[in-house]
């Protein structure tokens, strides 16, 4: 929602002999969004989203992000952030509030453990130099604050929509909770502002309000096989192909009449893989994809409506499923086979042979010692 309008004023000058019809670009805000990145602790598929649909009791993760700030050559040293408290209740019935707010807010107490801000988060506004960050949890509309030391080392925005990180939610819906519940920020210097290097507001912010709808029989995923994280450290065909080309999602209750058309997926390239086929058996709907998933990027499949989803990548040899392909991968199947670990076979069997054998370790070693497509570290 903007909170401010542009008004442009054409003024003509005495005497002017020309006038350019050409048009200014569109002005883009700085602007301030609320976006939800996990349900019930599990982060969504693609990322993070503005509107979601969730089951009455569900936790949702919600994060603040700010963008685009220097339109006018500004550069942030500061922000603050309020919510509207407006919004926990602004469904039909129940409510969506900070977890625990009863218990701490409502009776004076600070919620530092559900409202914070995590300066390690990868997209923090300030990563890499000396800041502060506050939350105040004991105003029931939760305020987080952060702000750099140092003047010189002022934020410069882009301008290419790049959002930046300031701070986390954890809110609960209520048991009766039902109904189109619409958070939003407080709007106003002394609520929401971003502040420049001599300390003024810098003008015309944005927000964006997170949109969260309570149904009792929500469908939503809440498992899937490959499990959500899984990593297919299995060697590849000549051309690339082997790894997985299907997933099966289960879901909160038996999906009815869902299509390829309901489903997102993503891998960070213009061309992920397709959906080619959707079958339901019960709970559970096999998505069949066009291709096996591209090995060195994760793959997220998402469900559009609930925002729930999964994530899978491709990593021949990662054995230990972090990411990378180095020699603890070696000692991961040592130890496999040393204490009969249980573990998948699309995790132990590199060379797929049927099993875990000693030719798995020389695979690894093979992808090690040669430079090949697939040796490389799995993007955050």
């Amino acid at each position: 929602m903007k909170t401010n309008i542009w008004f442009a004023t054409l003024a003509f000058g005495v005497g002017c002999c020309s006038v350019s019809m050409g048009q200014d670009p569109p002005r883009i805000d700085p602007t301030f969004s609320l976006e939800a990145v996990a349900v019930n602790g599990k982060p969504l598929a693609g990322g993070p989203v503005a509107k979601i649909t969730i089951a009455p009791r569900d936790t949702v993760t919600a994060e603040i992000y700010v963008r685009d700030w220097s339109g006018t050559g500004d550069a942030v040293r500061a922000y603050q952030a309020s919510l509207d408290r407006i919004g926990f209740n602004s469904g039909t019935a129940g409510s969506i509030e900070p977890v625990n707010f009863a218990t701490t807010t409502m009776a004076g107490k600070q919620n530092k453990e559900h409202c914070f801000v995590s300066t390690d988060h990868p997209r923090y506004i300030f990563t890499g130099d000396q800041s502060f960050a506050i939350t105040d949890t004991i105003s029931e509309s939760y305020r987080i604050l952060g702000a750099l030391v140092d003047t010189e080392k002022a934020r410069v925005s882009q301008q290419d929509g790049t959002k930046f990180y300031c701070g986390t939610i954890n809110l609960k819906a209520s048991q009766d909770a039902v109904g189109s519940f619409t958070l939003n920020f407080l709007e106003g210097p002394a609520q929401s502002s971003l502040r420049n290097v001599d300390n003024q507001g810098i003008q015309f912010l944005s927000f964006e309000r997170l949109v969260i709808d309570v149904q009792a029989n929500s469908l939503r995923i809440v498992q899937s096989d490959p499990p959500d994280g899984a990593i297919d450290a299995r060697q590849l065909g000549s051309d690339g192909s082997g790894s997985w080309d299907r997933v099966r999602l289960t879901f909160s209750q038996p999906p009815t009449d869902l299509t390829a058309g309901d489903f997102v997926i993503r891998d960070g390239t213009p061309n992920p893989p397709k959906i080619t086929g959707v079958e339901a058996s019960g709970d559970v709907l096999t998505l069949k994809l066009d291709r096996g998933i591209r090995p060195g990027v994760w793959t997220a499949v998402r469900h559009s409506r609930s925002g729930t989803g999964t994530r899978l990548a491709c990593l021949p040899g990662d054995v230990d499923s972090n990411g990378v392909l180095d020699s603890a991968d070696v000692i991961h199947l040592i130890d496999n086979a040393t204490t009969l670990m249980t573990r998948p076979d699309y995790v132990v069997d590199v060379d797929r042979s049927g099993g875990n054998t000693p030719g798995d370790m020389l695979r690894i070693i093979d992808q090690m010692q040669t430079a090949n497509t697939y040796r490389a570290r799995l993007p955050g």
